[in-house]
């Protein structure tokens, strides 16, 4: 942040904090779909003999 800048309202701050939670959770979702899918790619991975091609 720059020094000049003021620093943030109170309401600017719950904005900010308000548009992270929702990139956040939308974030935490895609990463708890793709721990999933690779948690079947580890399953398939055994049934081979746990050799990947």
């Amino acid at each position: 942040m720059d020094k000049n800048e003021p620093p943030l309202t109170p309401e600017q701050v719950r904005a900010l904090f308000a548009e992270w939670s929702k990139d956040y959770a939308a974030r935490k979702q895609i990463n708890e779909g793709v721990a999933k899918e690779s948690d079947d790619h580890d399953k398939s991975k055994e049934r081979d003999g746990g050799r990947e091609m």
